[in-house]
Parts: structure tokens; C-alpha cells; sequence
């Protein structure tokens, strides 16, 4: 079994590596050997399934990262008092969301008690250019730049939080990244925003598992009215209890159960084979 957490010569940062000529042939044709010699290929994303299909690649199953219940059991609930909106993990340049502050900004000037009741956390590294866009909007006295914590906090900020905000990477191969935190978001039963191309997989699974809505980037007109929509929810009282979203196919003990499966098939053929 040969497991793909990311594409190989698709990855998004393939070309950041400036390999020679020779160095990328090099590349592809050992991608093209893991292609031969595997008995069966997994991979996280239905979209990343099918640019791995277009090169060459058969026999491929989607696994995605899931999460582990016993994970979530004792986790903090929100506070019932303040808006938060979360984002946990690296927010780099290329998750820079301008067009989402600023539909804070304008609820703040524009929904009674937003400003009073918003508080925006940032856990984990930022970008420069995210600290700018968020002082641009004029939200710096209402966001918490928490820094680097231990995962156990991130995941008390997660599950502490109103609101969730996952951002994918504005790079070619966006629509087949689902981050690994999309798992943890779904885990603690928390409404998600996505941001990102509508049509990706992260935005589906939000989607269909009922836990969240997906916006583009540069969608300000969409991000504010979702986000008025959840704010007049949890104004009243409607957002405290978790959602009843439908996230059980993502549990470890399933997706390590569809792993099993496919040992055991691999393992039978190679039996028949021998006899």
C-alpha cells in the first residue's frame, strides 16, 4: 500500500523547489515506479484521486485524516458571553483573508452589539501581512494572538470557541487540500466557515457533514452575511449546544477499519498468487 498525505510532483510547493532538469525527471520517474509497484494507492482527497488518475496512477482508495473521539472528551465548552471566532494552526501569507476582516469591520459599524461581543483568537504562527490586514480593518483591540501552544490548548481554543475558521491555501491544488484541522473543527462540534474555492473538498465535506458554509476568498458581501446569520444565532442562544453534524465516517476506528480492508485484499491477492 502505498499512502499519499500530499501529491508528489503536484504538490503545491513542487516548483518552489527549483529542481534541474534532471532532478524533476528524476521525480517523476520514481512517482511513476510508486505508481507500478504498489498492489493499492490511497490518498486524502477525492480531487487529489483524480490528478493522481490523469498521470498514471490505479487503484486508488480516498483516506482521509479523521480524528480520534477519545480526543474531544473533556474539552471546554463556549462561554455563551462572547462571539469568538477561532482559527488555529500556521496562517501564512497565502491564507491571508483581507476580504474577511474587513466584513468584521463592516458588522461591527453595522450589527447592534458585534463590536461588544466579537473577540477574533489567532493560535499559532502569522504572517506579517495577516497582522497588517487585520490592523487595516481597525481589529486589533478585538483580536488574541495566542502564539505557539501545546495541541491540548489548541484544542481547548477550538472547542471554546463560537465559531470556527478554516482557510485553505490560495495555491492551484487548493480544491483537493483537506486539512488535517478540518477533522478536529468537525470533532468538537463547532459551526466552521471555509474559505476557499467552493467547489474544494473541504468545502463538501462542511457542507454535507452539516457543520459549516464555504465562502471564496474575496466573497465580502457573502462572509458577512454568514457571519451576521451566525451572530444573530448565537444572539439568541442558539449556537451554545453543539451541531448536530454527521461527522462519523471520519472517526479513526472507521477509516483504520477501511485501511485493514484494504491489507487484507492486498494480502489475499498475494496469497493466490503464491498458491
Amino acid at each position: 500500500l502505498a499512502d499519499f498525505q500530499d501529491p508528489w510532483t503536484q504538490v503545491d510547493y513542487y516548483q518552489l523547489l527549483h529542481l534541474t532538469p534532471w532532478g524533476d525527471s528524476r521525480h517523476r520517474r520514481m512517482e511513476q515506479e510508486a505508481f507500478q509497484y504498489a498492489d493499492h494507492i490511497s490518498i486524502v482527497s477525492p480531487t487529489w484521486k483524480s490528478d493522481l488518475e490523469r498521470i498514471g496512477a490505479r487503484n486508488i482508495t480516498v483516506i482521509p485524516w479523521g480524528f480520534d473521539p477519545d480526543d474531544y472528551s473533556e474539552l471546554p465548552a463556549p462561554d455563551g458571553n462572547t462571539f469568538s471566532i477561532t482559527h488555529t494552526g500556521i496562517l501564512g501569507y497565502d491564507r491571508n483573508p483581507p476580504a474577511f476582516f474587513q466584513a468584521l469591520k463592516q458588522l461591527c459599524e453595522t450589527e447592534p452589539g458585534f463590536r461588544e461581543r466579537l473577540v477574533l483568537r489567532i493560535v499559532g504562527q502569522v504572517d506579517r501581512s495577516v497582522r497588517e490586514a487585520i490592523s487595516e480593518a481597525g481589529l486589533e483591540n478585538l483580536t488574541r494572538f495566542a502564539g505557539s501552544v501545546s495541541r491540548l490548548e489548541a484544542l481547548r481554543f477550538t472547542a471554546s470557541s463560537t465559531v470556527l475558521l478554516l482557510l485553505l491555501n490560495r495555491q492551484p491544488n487548493a480544491r483537493g487540500r483537506i486539512p488535517g484541522k478540518l477533522f478536529e473543527y468537525l470533532a468538537v462540534r463547532r459551526p466552521l466557515i471555509v474559505l476557499g474555492p467552493r467547489d474544494s473538498d473541504a468545502s463538501r465535506i462542511a457542507a454535507e457533514t452539516g457543520a459549516g458554509q464555504a465562502f471564496d476568498y474575496d466573497d465580502a458581501a457573502s462572509i458577512r452575511s454568514g457571519l451576521a446569520s451566525l451572530f444573530r444565532q448565537f444572539m439568541a442562544g442558539k449556537l451554545q449546544a453543539p451541531i448536530n453534524s454527521e461527522i462519523g465516517e471520519f472517526s479513526i476506528d472507521r477509516l483504520t477499519g477501511r485501511v485493514a480492508s484494504i491489507l487484507d485484499a492486498i494480502q489475499n491477492i498475494a496469497g493466490k498468487d503464491e498458491a
